[in-house]
């Protein structure tokens, strides 16, 4: 009684029936796999159907049958990792975790040589993203860079298979990485989110990054020479009475956090410092906004600890003065020594670079002669960076960075 077309084409059905929840709906079903782009049409040519009171179903011809099938996901973005060795697809629906295959996919680079695809996997938090990584890495000269899907088993998270494509073209993003020990505009970055640039009236000109807002971050590929301590000056500015950001090392490893005070004006440009301990070899980092709004020029990174003296330290009836591990890890203890020729009460005290207190280090009393002071445990919960020890006593004052890291 009822026939389904596909464009032209009969489809047989393998049942038709009243819906058990409407009684005013007809089921069709068919053992044919239909697809989302199928133009689906109905005829009914019987006579055995009627309503509750005994009127008869007319006979209809071509009505046409919305099609609902999900459409499976698109391939609209490529983007190739600054050091050549992963390769991100991004689809337009979210991917079934358990359905990528590594082998389902090929890549060509120069003179359409293979490039063996060794591993995929879906991205934590975007879920319409899949990461490729190469056996080796595409090189910055490197043209003619193709994509292929040939698979059958990748699937959307609503069970639909994403169709076989390729080639698919896209553009050598592979930069050269910024040397470390170095100097970084901050336009030079490797990708922005959300940050806007403008001319900046500081000594050297070009641009400053601005407009900044909590969660936005920038990125840039960096190649450090040398594993160790390095000491990171920032140039920025703000009208603000604080603001704060974070820098990491991608994925996930936060290593220092500037914090700005106010400049007195969005050009009127000062140094800010940092001591982080690096790793040699190819790194990306992120510079990401935790309190707006502040402009940063540049930064720099230069070995040891080179920050100024006068920064450092600040000393009253202090005869000697010693502090250490230095940078401390988080949940490490600090030692602290210092003669006094008084004695007291003293309080010492862990302050971030804006003056507000993080924690009580220790709390006591100190000897006029040689104190070695055993503090309380810092806190894990801290974000790594410079902070500001003060000792305050009832005849000495001290203060002085350390860097947790």
């Amino acid at each position: 009684n009822f026939t389904l077309f596909s464009s032209d084409s009969s489809i047989p059905l393998s049942f038709a029936g009243l819906y058990d929840l409407d009684s005013m709906s007809i089921v069709l079903s068919t053992d044919t796999k239909l697809k989302y782009n199928d133009t689906l049409r109905v005829n009914y040519s019987g006579s055995i159907y009627g309503s509750t009171d005994n009127g008869k179903l007319k006979k209809f011809d071509s009505l046409p049958v919305r099609n609902l099938y999900p459409t499976p996901p698109a391939l609209v973005d490529i983007l190739l990792d600054p050091g050549g060795s992963f390769i991100d697809l991004l689809f337009s629906k979210a991917i079934a975790d358990t359905s990528v295959h590594f082998e389902e996919f090929v890549f060509t680079g120069n003179d359409n040589a293979p490039v063996l695809v060794v591993d995929a996997w879906l991205h934590d938090l975007i879920a319409e993203r899949i990461t490729l990584e190469l056996e080796s890495a595409v090189l910055t000269g490197d043209t003619n860079l193709n994509i292929w899907y040939t698979g059958s088993r990748l699937l959307s998270t609503e069970f639909v298979p994403v169709e076989p494509f390729g080639p698919v073209k896209f553009t050598n993003t592979t930069m050269a990485p910024h040397t470390i020990p170095g100097h970084i505009e901050a336009e030079d970055y490797l990708q922005n989110a959300g940050y806007i640039f403008e001319n900046c009236s500081d000594d050297g000109g070009g641009l400053n990054l601005g407009y900044a807002d909590i969660g936005d971050y920038i990125d840039y590929y960096v190649d450090v020479t040398a594993s160790g301590l390095y000491t990171i000056t920032y140039r920025v500015a703000t009208d603000f009475q604080e603001a704060q950001f974070e820098l990491s090392v991608l994925p996930d490893s936060p290593i220092d956090t500037g914090v700005v005070t106010s400049t007195g004006g969005w050009q009127t440009w000062t140094n800010i410092y940092g001591l982080v301990t690096l790793e040699e070899g190819l790194q990306q980092f992120r510079i990401r906004t935790l309190v707006p709004p502040f402009n940063l020029n540049w930064f720099r990174f230069d070995e040891g600890n080179t920050i100024p003296e006068a920064i450092l330290s600040i000393d009253l009836n202090v005869n000697h003065f010693n502090i250490y591990p230095n940078p401390v890890n988080k949940g490490d203890r600090l030692i602290i020594e210092f003669t006094s020729d008084t004695e007291g009460k003293l309080q010492i005290e862990l302050l971030d670079l804006s003056g507000r207190k993080m924690m009580d280090l220790y709390r006591g009393t100190y000897s006029a002669e040689t104190n070695t002071i055993y503090s309380e445990p810092t806190d894990k919960s801290i974000s790594p960076g410079l902070y500001i020890i003060i000792i305050n006593g009832d005849d000495i004052k001290h203060q002085k960075l350390v860097c947790i890291r």
